[in-house]
């Protein structure tokens, strides 16, 4: 079975209401784009109110950290 999603021809307004529902963001991507794998034809912004951003933020700094360690 595939699902579609719904599609939202105002970006803007959609970002808007996600934000005021308190929701982490959106992602999205073109229309004509198609999933594939290892492929990244799509792109995610973030509201930069949610409630986990911060510590979204510190573990991906972590994460970053740990990596640049064993490139040494």
């Amino acid at each position: 079975m595939s699902v579609v999603a719904e599609i939202f021809a105002d970006g803007a307004a959609l970002f808007d209401g996600v934000s005021e529902l308190g929701l982490e963001g959106v992602v999205a991507k073109r229309l004509s784009s198609r999933y594939g794998a290892n492929q990244r034809g799509w792109i995610k912004t973030k509201n930069p109110n949610y409630w986990r951003r911060d510590s979204e933020r510190e573990a991906m700094r972590r994460a970053r950290e740990r990596r640049q360690r064993t490139l040494v």
